[in-house]
């Protein structure tokens, strides 16, 4: 085994001008004791995450860091590259090692700090630490300067009277299941290059190269108690990591003198790359005092800057903003496009709700990168040369898109959301090539029998909520249900969104199969889900994915189902999306918006409030939450998702407009009638994501829109709006509705001032010439 390494001549230039910084530096700065960088964060973004327990990342890095205890510097760097088959389950593949940091004094065998208990302050993009053990005082900041690339600063303060000769050391530890690899120090640097293979433990090649670097002038590494010569490759077979990296001599620390000791870490799957991050990082980053800490602040600022400030929640707010970026996967070899795991570093997979519902939280951030993950997941079976099934494959990470294909629901909702209409709609063309070539393959591979229900093939594609919570509860029957509603109603939806991409794009004949397709699906949901003894779909919660997407036209159903069954037991104490005793977020923010759509505002507003202050208690953010409020697992990208939905409150985004729609004020996009005769949609959005200014429509003599044939809409704030009809409209200023604006139009835009009342009449059958 003779990997390349860094004493190789490309690095010698490098090495020349760290030589030359080490001459001025010496191994590593001795100066009278100083405070610490004061942090400029707010105090309210302190302690949003707890790195014990959440996975620390940042930049879309590929691994994280767990903060352990006790100890100086005590992380934990595991690796998210085990992607595969094994990918969704934990694996001792994924920890690359374990480190921390400790000081020996000369003349006294304990090495101090290694038993110490630090205090610690987890800020959004760092973790600073402080430790005191007898005479020595050392405070630490550990922050990412760069995707894969950790950085840390230590600085041991000499607080006794008496001068002390120390030696610091950072010790690398990991056992030896399923490792191989090797060691290798370099002759010019002073640094640590490690090979770590896991693949034995994978059954497939998996191999990733970290560099740690720390300053010395005259490097000393100690594996396995013998000390580890210059460019000799030391094997890691089995053996497992033991190691310490530090100076071949004590140095001088006078009382009240500080040292300042700079550490580096980078990691990844291509060599080159870690030694050329690594390269930049460490004389960018690493030793000028105070710039990566400054960095880290202002990117949390500027991932802050989209949103609006908040009077209530907004610390509820910046935490579930940290939440979806350390969620956040960069490009690597595997993935294409910026992805969110579940709960990265714990749980990396990417499901179909997962993965979604964090692009929908993720478009408040960024649009274009909210897109770029739906596109990526979407469906692959766009890149094969018939239909294939909507599942990445072993080598993209298998996920049950076969559960629930909400990709198609993101994509409809950023494609609306989108402040610029150029990029909204090439991003729906793109997403449009996938969905129809998804769509030719649910048919044949889950509706069998043809009778338009769609079922799911095994437990392995079953949404989290219809799983039971452990393999003791007998409650759930061992045979899958013969149909879902939530797919048979997803399916049928989204055949009827790509029926009119196929339309769009010229293909009529694509577009009528497609909507024939759906049309027979919405008929068996009718015939075969409507509890006729309860006056209410069946399958519990899913009964609300019909009236969500707009499937089912009769009002009376949609009454009987919101009032007679959800309601209800919302004021009996129930809690109607309990699943098998547990209940997910995700699915409170679908209710929530699915009752305002037809006109609950109160009810939906008091279920967003309730839900908001039940996160507020909570210490994570998790995917599945016990009835008895207990939990387990870590934070989750869609949870963390709704929480910035609904306190954006896009529960609102879109109104229906029914028989029984009267006088309403909301903050939507969309107002239009279930059969699209119907539709108006407020344009031009503002770039900053704020909540939407509130429209308030009100009818001539405060009773029901169609019994009237007419409203009057306002807003406090200007606005344009588009409005299209199958009913000739007229439409004048309220204060004088014999000037009209528009005279039996059938689609208009419009510019409306600020509080302007503006009244549209229903006038006419025919339409316009």
């Amino acid at each position: 085994m003779n990997p390349k390494r860094p004493d190789s001549p490309h690095f010698r230039p490098f090495a020349a001008s760290v030589l030359a910084l080490a001459l001025c530096l010496g191994a590593a700065a001795l100066s009278p004791a100083q405070a610490a960088p004061a942090t400029v964060a707010k105090p309210m973004d302190l302690g949003l995450a707890d790195w014990k327990l959440q996975p620390f990342s940042d930049f879309a890095s590929h691994g994280v860091l767990w903060r352990r205890a006790p100890g100086l510097l005590a992380w934990r760097l595991s690796s998210a590259r085990a992607f595969g088959s094994l990918a969704a389950a934990p694996n001792g593949a994924k920890l690359l090692f374990d480190l921390n940091l400790s000081v020996l004094v000369e003349g006294q065998a304990r090495p101090r700090f290694l038993s110490s208990t630090a205090s610690v302050e987890n800020w959004p993009l760092w973790s600073s630490e402080m430790a005191q053990d007898k005479d020595l005082r050392a405070k630490a900041v550990t922050l990412y300067s760069a995707q894969d690339v950790a950085v840390a600063v230590v600085t041991i303060e000499n607080t006794g009277g008496l001068p002390l000769k120390v030696n610091p050391s950072l010790n690398l530890s990991r056992d030896g299941m399923g490792l191989a690899g090797g060691v290798q120090v370099s002759g010019h640097h002073p640094a640590l290059w490690l090979t770590l293979d896991r693949g034995q433990a994978l059954g497939r090649s998996l191999v990733e190269y970290a560099g740690v670097w720390m300053a010395a002038s005259d490097l000393r590494v100690d594996m396995d108690g013998q000390v580890l010569k210059l460019r000799q490759t030391r094997a890691l077979d089995g053996r497992g990591l033991h190691l310490s990296m530090g100076w071949n001599r004590a140095r001088l620390l006078k009382p009240g003198q500080s040292l300042r000791l700079p550490i580096l870490l980078a990691w990844g799957g291509d060599e080159a790359a870690v030694q050329k991050a690594a390269e930049t990082q460490w004389l960018a980053w690493a030793l000028p005092q105070g710039k990566a800490l400054s960095r880290a602040h202002k990117r949390w600022t500027a991932m802050l800057a989209p949103l609006p400030r908040l009077a209530q929640h907004e610390r509820l707010l910046h935490r579930a903003v940290l939440d979806l970026y350390l969620d956040e996967y960069g490009q690597q070899e595997a993935l294409s496009a910026d992805e969110f795991s579940a709960q990265k570093g714990l749980r990396d997979a990417f499901f179909s709700v997962d993965t979604p519902l964090a692009a929908l939280g993720w478009s408040e951030l960024d649009m274009g990168r909210a897109q770029s993950a739906v596109l990526d997941l979407s469906s692959f079976s766009a890149r094969a040369s018939a239909a294939v099934p909507p599942y990445s494959g072993d080598e993209k990470l298998s996920w049950d898109a076969a559960g629930l294909p909400l990709n198609a629901l993101a994509a409809w909702e950023l494609y609306h959301r989108d402040p610029q209409p150029q990029r909204a709609a090439q991003f729906l063309s793109v997403f449009g090539q996938r969905l129809r070539n998804e769509c030719a393959w649910w048919p044949p591979n889950r509706d069998g029998d043809g009778n338009g229900l769609y079922a799911f093939s095994g437990e392995e594609e079953e949404p989290t909520y219809m799983q039971a919570l452990d393999s003791s509860d007998f409650s759930k029957p061992v045979a899958l249900e013969s149909w879902s509603l939530s797919l048979s109603s997803l399916v049928a939806w989204q055949m009827q969104v790509a029926a009119a991409l196929a339309q769009a794009s010229g293909n009529k004949q694509e577009s009528d199969h497609l909507l024939a397709v759906s049309k027979h699906s919405q008929e068996a949901i009718h015939d075969q889900a409507w509890d006729l003894t309860q006056s209410a779909y069946v399958q519990g919660l899913d009964g609300f994915w019909p009236l969500f997407l707009g499937l089912d036209h009769d009002d009376a159903r949609a009454k009987d189902e919101i009032e007679g069954w959800f309601l209800k037991a919302v004021a009996q104490n129930q809690d109607p999306w309990l699943e098998n005793g547990s209940w997910e977020p995700w699915r409170v923010y679908f209710a929530a918006r699915t009752i305002a759509e037809y006109g609950y505002f109160k009810e939906s507003k008091d279920i967003s409030d309730s839900f908001i202050d039940k996160m507020e208690k909570m210490d994570e953010f998790p995917s599945k939450i016990n009835a008895d409020g207990t939990y387990q697992g870590g934070d989750s990208a869609a949870t963390a998702a709704a929480i910035i939905e609904f306190l954006l409150e896009r529960e609102q985004q879109e109104v229906f407009l029914t028989a029984s729609t009267g006088e309403f004020s909301a903050r939507f996009i969309q107002f239009h009638s279930l059969d699209a005769s119907f539709y108006m949609r407020r344009m031009q959005l503002p770039q900053k994501n704020d909540q939407y200014a509130p429209i308030t429509i009100e009818t001539p003599k405060h009773g029901k829109i169609l019994d009237e044939k007419a409203f009057i809409f306002s807003c406090p704030e200007s606005l344009t709006l588009q409005i299209q009809s199958s009913v000739g409209l007229d439409i004048s200023h309220a204060a004088s509705p014999k000037h009209l604006i528009f005279k039996d139009a059938h689609q208009v835009e419009l510019l409306v001032p600020a509080r302007q009342r503006i009244l549209v009449c229903f006038v006419s059958e025919q339409k316009q010439k």
